[in-house]
């Protein structure tokens, strides 16, 4: 008959059955072979034990050396204990049995081990890295290179020990907690290493500070800029820092920035240094820029309006006074940004006045107001179209290129008569490419003289460049080997001296193309390569040379 006292038994019967077969592996396994114990030991790591819950006694016959009944470090999947000792009861020589127990009886290790003599060599490795101390310091941490036995002392008493513990980065730490009041100002304390086995390092000091030093040195410190996202509250040197602003709309005592969107702010902060009973203020005086996002720019020869954002729900409105220049939306996207574009009339603003463009973002329900000076076009052209593809009479868009990282107005007119115009969208690099659509009513014949002007804003127009419209079954190997052969004949005719009475005009080109010539002036440089020099003042020629494939030019 089973009762409730019987049925517990049975319950933790198997629980301790379960342990002993499950419980994290085997414990004879894990504490591998005797540690070695020397006369200086202060303290003895025995690891890697495969539980948290052991006991670890040390006695030399039947008097307690010592004892660790709980875990220093879990490493790894394995427990370290640390097992302080007390050196006045064993020397070189003695035997000490060593006892590891869990709480299941089954699971137990016991053996003996010699204590071994030191030898002559001293320790090294030096504490490093130490935390600052004052009169309130409940602690003395650092660094050391490996395992290592930490001594403290004041004068020649011990104020305690510590054993280092591995780190993750190639050091050992350690740290000693302090009862409270052991520190005083002006107490020097030696910290001193010990490798077991070895000789005792030589002493590092260190200065106990008071606490008005602490707040010193907490005020030399501390800083802060409007690149940092909040406000500490406490340092390395144990202070408690509490702040206060002249202005907590623009920036809070918690570090968050809400800058204007309609001037730069000035704003004082006053960071208030505690410790203990001594404190002190330092103030930082913060310029906070306007809010302004956004930087549009305005010439006086400005067509059109652009600009990227990385929200697609702006609304963009642009003022000439109470003339209203046009009201943008987003008009595209290009990956996580998106394009906002608008044409503009460029009668209704002039250099040297302010425009204002009003950003309206409904997500943080703000206006962004920008005035903007409208700027003068600079003494300097922009560059001419660097690639054309070949103009058809059935196109009804014409194609090219530019190199210029900028956006540009593209004018195309056909015998002075406008056909198409648009602007540039970036290609590759800093090359822009264009695709005009021929307009309304517009019409292309083979033969028709073509003139495109690039105009950048904030530059003047560039010189037309000027091609004609081929036939409607023109080829791209035509087109390929007129570009070729265009090449060919600058670099020819740079080598060429224009000397009377005539100049070698070639006619024939390469890859089967012909050349047929043009003079501003055939009284001075005829077509024909005839040179009649001006009896009275110098002429200036133009002389153009077209290029001929079969059936086309």
């Amino acid at each position: 008959m089973w009762t409730r006292k019987k049925f517990i038994q049975v319950c933790v019967s198997l629980l301790l059955l379960a342990l002993s077969l499950g419980g994290g592996g085997s414990l004879a396994g894990a504490a591998g072979s005797p540690v070695t114990i020397y006369e200086n030991s202060h303290s003895v790591r025995i690891g890697f034990l495969p539980m948290s819950y052991y006991t670890v006694t040390i006695k030399k016959a039947d008097v307690l050396v010592g004892q660790a009944t709980s875990h220093s470090l879990s490493y790894h999947g394995s427990y370290l204990y640390d097992v302080p000792l007390d050196t006045s009861l064993f020397q070189a020589g003695d035997t000490l049995t060593v006892d590891i127990q869990s709480p299941i009886p089954s699971e137990r290790v016991t053996y003996d081990t010699v204590v071994q003599a030191v030898t002559n060599e001293k320790t090294t490795d030096l504490p490093y890295d130490l935390s600052y101390l004052d009169d309130l310091s409940g602690k003395v941490a650092g660094k050391v290179s490996g395992y290592t036995i930490i001594t403290v002392k004041r004068e020649a008493e011990v104020v305690g020990r510590a054993v280092s513990l591995p780190g993750d980065t190639g050091f050992d730490f350690f740290s000693l907690t302090l009862p409270p009041g052991s520190l005083h100002a002006g107490d020097i304390l030696t910290l001193t290493s010990e490798i077991p086995g070895r000789l005792e390092s030589d002493p590092v000091e260190v200065r106990v500070f008071a606490v008005a030093e602490t707040v010193a040195r907490s005020k030399e410190k501390l800083s802060w800029s409007l690149s940092q996202t909040n406000m500490p509250t406490t340092d390395d040197f144990g202070s408690t820092i509490s702040w206060w602003s002249s202005n907590p709309d623009v920036i809070t005592t918690t570090g968050n920035v809400y800058p204007s969107t309609e001037k730069e702010e000035n704003v004082t902060l006053r960071a208030t240094i505690t410790r203990g009973d001594a404190s002190d203020t330092k103030e930082f005086n913060v310029t906070v820029p306007q809010d302004r996002p956004y930087h549009p720019e305005l010439y006086e020869n400005s067509k059109f309006f652009f600009m990227s954002a990385p929200y697609s729900w702006l609304t963009i409105t642009i003022k000439n006074g109470e003339t209203l220049l046009a009201t943008v939306t987003a008009t595209g996207q290009e990956r996580s940004t998106y394009h906002y574009f608008s044409y503009l009339d460029t009668s209704l603003f002039q250099k040297g006045d302010t425009v204002t463009f009003s950003i309206y973002d409904p997500a943080k329900e703000k206006t962004y107001t920008v005035p903007v000076a409208v700027k003068p076009a600079a003494d300097k052209k922009s560059p001419q179209p660097s690639k054309i593809t070949a103009i058809k009479e059935t196109d009804t868009t014409i194609r090219g290129e530019v190199k210029n990282g900028q956006k540009s107005w593209v004018t195309i007119t056909k015998n002075d008569t406008l056909i198409g115009q648009g602007v540039t969208s970036p290609n590759y690099d800093s090359v822009q490419s264009f695709f005009i659509p021929i307009m309304d009513g517009a019409t292309l014949r083979e033969g028709d003289p073509v003139r495109i002007t690039i105009e950048t804003p904030g530059l003047l127009p560039s010189d037309p460049l000027e091609t004609i419209v081929h036939s409607a079954d023109y080829s791209a190997e035509d087109d390929e080997a007129v570009n070729q052969a265009v090449l060919w004949l600058q670099e020819t005719m740079s080598q060429v001296t224009y000397t009377p009475p005539s100049v070698y005009l070639p006619t024939d080109g390469i890859y089967d193309t012909t050349i047929s010539w043009w003079s501003s002036n055939p009284d001075v440089i005829s077509p024909a390569g005839e040179i009649s020099p001006p009896k009275l003042q110098k002429a200036r020629l133009h002389q153009k040379g077209r290029h001929l494939s079969p059936g086309v030019s």
